[in-house]
């Protein structure tokens, strides 16, 4: 925030003075830990490949690689991931959200009238250096992306915990 102090004076001889100050401070910023990353590198994934998002929008926190599409939590808390894949029509994609190698929910989304998106999420409660990504879990179909229709994987932490 910044707060403008403006102070004027006139002395007993008639001279106009005019100061301006101002005060600028930082509010502390609260520590955070969230990321948000769209666009699939591989557009048909193999049987339990790791799915990897390579556009990161923001990643406080520094928890997500791009590079391998996982994240790692980077403090004791309690997290909730979202995934949004979109399949093409007639194909199906079957995924889920993985916390070292464990799968903690699946879904699957099928393009059968149009293009179909199907939105998963997880809220689980992880150690420091734990490790969350979205896998397939079987390879049938090939995701879709448009202007309208994004695959998104998503995490933020809900509470810290020691």
């Amino acid at each position: 925030w910044s707060v403008c102090i403006k102070l004027v004076y006139i002395s007993k001889h008639s001279q106009y003075y005019e100061y301006v100050y101002y005060v600028t401070e930082k509010l502390p910023v609260p520590a955070t830990i969230v990321f948000h990353s769209q666009d699939l590198e591989d557009s048909t994934p193999t049987t339990n490949q790791i799915m990897k998002f390579t556009n990161t929008v923001y990643n406080y926190g520094s928890g997500y690689d791009h590079s391998t599409g996982v994240f790692t939590a980077p403090v004791n808390g309690t997290y909730l991931f979202t995934t949004n894949l979109c399949a093409k029509l007639h194909n199906s994609i079957y995924y889920g959200i993985y916390v070292d190698s464990v799968p903690i929910t699946n879904s699957t989304v099928h393009g059968s009238h149009a293009y179909t998106c199907n939105t998963l999420d997880a809220i689980v409660v992880l150690n420091a250096t734990n490790k969350v990504w979205v896998q397939s879990t079987h390879s049938t179909g090939t995701f879709h992306t448009d202007l309208l229709s994004w695959n998104t994987f998503s995490g933020v932490l809900l509470n810290k915990s020691l």
